[in-house]
C-alpha cells in the first residue's frame, strides 16, 4: 500500500536507552494518526516476515543487531520487498 493512511506499521520499540526511547516515542506519535494501525511485534525477523507477506506495509525499529534482522531481510528482499537502513540527522544509523 502506497498510501501511508492505509498503512499497517509495525515498530520496535526498544527502550534500552533514553535517546532511543525518545526518538520511538516521536516517531509513534507521528505515525499515529496518519495510519491505519500501529502494531508492536517483539521479533524482528517475525515482524519482516509479516511485511513480506503483506500482513503488514512496513516495519521500523533502532539499535537491532546483525543477528537481530539477518533472517528478515532475506525474505523480505527475497519477496520483492526493500530494507533500508534510517539514519540520524548527524548521519549516524
Amino acid at each position: 500500500t502506497s498510501i501511508l493512511n492505509q498503512s499497517l506499521i509495525n515498530v520496535g520499540f526498544p527502550i534500552s536507552k533514553e535517546s532511543t526511547l525518545q526518538a520511538s516515542s516521536k516517531a509513534v506519535a507521528a505515525l499515529a494518526t496518519k495510519v491505519r494501525g500501529l502494531r508492536m511485534v517483539a521479533c524482528a525477523s517475525q515482524a519482516m516476515a509479516w511485511v513480506a507477506q503483506s500482513k503488514f506495509n512496513a516495519y521500523f525499529s533502532w539499535d537491532l543487531n546483525g543477528w537481530d534482522v539477518a533472517a528478515g531481510i532475506v525474505i523480505v528482499e527475497e519477496s520483492g520487498g526493500l530494507v533500508s537502513k534510517m539514519v540520524d540527522e548527524d548521519g549516524a544509523g
